[in-house]
C-alpha cells in the first residue's frame, strides 16, 4: 500500500506550487516594488513636476498589484496623493466612488480661487456643493497632502501654490474675501482680541439693539475660524450682552446701552440725613 499522501485538487488560478493568488490590493514583496526603484523622497518643489516624472512608475506598480499604503510608504508620499494619480489613470479600484466625488468637486472649486487667497469654511463650501461639512473636511485633507492648501489652526485655510509651497515658519501675504491683503497667520486678531473689539461696538452703540451677530459673520470679517466665532459669542452671551433668540442667531439685547450707561453713570455721593 502506498504511504504517499494523495495529491489535493488544483484549484482555478492557482499560483505556482499551487499557492492561491493574493488577494486584490495584497501587495507582494519582489514583484511591484521593483517599479519603483530609483524613486527618491518627494522634494520641496516643484511638486507637480515631480509628481509627473514618478506617474508611470506609481502606476505600473499599483497595476502589479501593489496597494496605495504599500507605494504611499515606499515613497514617502501622502496616500490621498498616490489615490488621486491612479483616478486620474483610471485605475482606481475604488471603495469610496462618493467620496471621491466630493474630493474631486472640491478640488474643482477650491481651484478657482487665486494662489494665497482665505478660502471659505467647511460649512460654506458644503452648502455650495450640498455636501456635509465632514465631507468636505476629508476632501481638503486630502488637497492639504497634495500641497493645494494649507490649514491655519483657528485662521481658516489658504490656497497655496503646489510648485511653491511657502515655509510653515515664514509670514504668508493673504488676500482677504474683501480684498485687502493681510500677513498670515494674522497676530492681532486672537480670540480676545475679537472679544474686546464685538463688547466695545456694543457699548458704543455701533452695534444697537436686535442686532443679529452670528459666528460666520465674525469668522469673515476677523479671519479667524468659525470655531473662535462662537466662542466669542457664547461668552458675550454669558456676559449678557447677547441673547440667543433662535437656534445659532445671536442678538444685541435691546436694553443692553441703556444697562451699560447707567453702570458708568457715578453715584450721587450720600451725605448722611434721613432718606
Amino acid at each position: 500500500m502506498s504511504t504517499q499522501p494523495d495529491p489535493q485538487p488544483e484549484t482555478e488560478n492557482a499560483g505556482p506550487e499551487g499557492r492561491q493568488p493574493d488577494s486584490p490590493g495584497t501587495p507582494r514583496p519582489g514583484k511591484w516594488e521593483e517599479h519603483l526603484a530609483g524613486i527618491s523622497s518627494p522634494p520641496g518643489g516643484p511638486y507637480p513636476a515631480y509628481l509627473a516624472q514618478i506617474k508611470p512608475q506609481l502606476i505600473r506598480a499599483y497595476e502589479a498589484r501593489g496597494s496605495l499604503r504599500g507605494i504611499a510608504d515606499r515613497t514617502g508620499l501622502h496616500e490621498s496623493v498616490v489615490r488621486e494619480i491612479m483616478r486620474q489613470a483610471g485605475v482606481l479600484r475604488s471603495k469610496d466612488p462618493a467620496r471621491d466625488s466630493v474630493i474631486a468637486r472640491v478640488r474643482t472649486l477650491v481651484g478657482e480661487y487665486p494662489i494665497n487667497s482665505l478660502l471659505p469654511t467647511f460649512n460654506c463650501i458644503a452648502d455650495k456643493i450640498g455636501e456635509s461639512p465632514a465631507s468636505v473636511y476629508f476632501a481638503f485633507r486630502t488637497l492639504a497632502a497634495e500641497r493645494m492648501l494649507r490649514s491655519y489652526a483657528g485662521y481658516g485655510t489658504v490656497r497655496i501654490d503646489p510648485d511653491a509651497p511657502p515655509s510653515k515658519s515664514a509670514p504668508l501675504r493673504v488676500t482677504l474675501p474683501d480684498g485687502t491683503e493681510q500677513t498670515w497667520p494674522p497676530s492681532g486678531h486672537t480670540y480676545r482680541a475679537v472679544e474686546a473689539e464685538l463688547r466695545k461696538r456694543i457699548a458704543d452703540g455701533t452695534y444697537g439693539g436686535g442686532k443679529r451677530l452670528s459666528a460666520a459673520e465674525v469668522s469673515t470679517e476677523f479671519a479667524v475660524s468659525s470655531g473662535i466665532g462662537r466662542k466669542v459669542l457664547r461668552v458675550l452671551r454669558k456676559e449678557g450682552l447677547l441673547h440667543l433668540r433662535q437656534p445659532w442667531a445671536h442678538f444685541v439685547r435691546d436694553d443692553i446701552q441703556r444697562s451699560l450707561k447707567d453702570e458708568e453713570t457715578p453715584q450721587a455721593e450720600f451725605k448722611g440725613g434721613v432718606v
